[in-house]
């Protein structure tokens, strides 16, 4: 898939070999995320299931922040089932980043409010600025909202905290807690991201795919039954292996 097949007006998509950063495009709202947006994403992210040469996706957010969430002005005189659909919208995007085969990684900086740190958490992992942060006001605008995958990444006692008090969680406390892998600087930022990708490049694509599908299959299931997960990933990596090598076998 060609990046320039790729043109949408909400984001931004550039693509290098095998990793492609999509761009959260309204810095003039901070990324906040309207319809659109959501749209745009659950079309990328559904093509991007049947694209086999990628090794990462990086979403970043262009401006001042990476994204103050959802967009309030949107939802002025709108009706209630309006509303309703929009916010659906919105958990739909956020499943399809997460149900995206090659890993996902946010790159955080500056705020993530809201629905831009439920999306920041659909990623596998999360990046940060020393200067980035992290909020979840739902419950103060009358809102719901992130509770399924915060309590999944930092437990169920300070998922609780966050979201009935919509604290603000700086990079560092968000690294310590384990919602962010990472924090750089600014000028370290772009160090680490080439770290990253020349380790996941160095990998099996196909081995990445299976164990981030073992681990999302896997994750609420009982032992056993994950168990039989990780044996059906193992089964299809030896029998990709055995390929691989009879193919070299045929060339030599």
């Amino acid at each position: 898939m060609s990046s320039n097949r790729l043109s949408f007006e909400t984001l931004t998509v550039e693509r290098m070999a095998g990793v492609l950063t999509v761009w959260l495009n309204r810095p003039e709202s901070r990324n906040a995320i309207n319809l659109q947006m959501c749209d745009e994403l659950c079309v990328l992210f559904e093509r991007l299931r049947f694209d086999g040469e990628l090794d990462l996706v990086i979403i970043r957010g262009r401006g001042s922040a990476f994204c103050a969430g959802v967009d309030l002005k949107e939802f002025r005189a709108q009706s209630l089932d309006w509303m309703s659909k929009r916010r659906h919208r919105g958990l739909d995007a956020y499943l399809a980043i997460e149900g995206c085969p090659a890993p996902t990684l946010s790159v955080v900086h500056g705020a993530a409010v809201g629905g831009g740190s439920e999306l920041a958490t659909a990623c596998d992992f999360i990046y940060a600025t020393s200067g980035a942060s992290f909020q979840w006001p739902e419950a103060s605008r009358g809102g719901v909202g992130a509770t399924q995958r915060l309590p999944r990444i930092v437990g169920r006692s300070l998922a609780r905290e966050l979201l009935f008090t919509g604290r603000r969680l700086a990079a560092p406390q968000a690294n310590s807690v384990g919602l962010v892998n990472r924090v750089f600087s600014e000028d370290k930022l772009q160090e680490g991201l080439d770290e990253l990708i020349r380790e996941i490049a160095g990998a099996s694509r196909g081995c990445i795919r299976l164990i981030k599908r073992a681990m999302d299959n896997g994750e609420c299931c009982d032992r056993p039954t994950a168990i039989s997960i990780e044996r059906q990933a193992i089964e299809h990596s030896l029998h990709a292996f055995q390929r691989t090598e009879e193919g070299r076998q045929s060339l030599g």
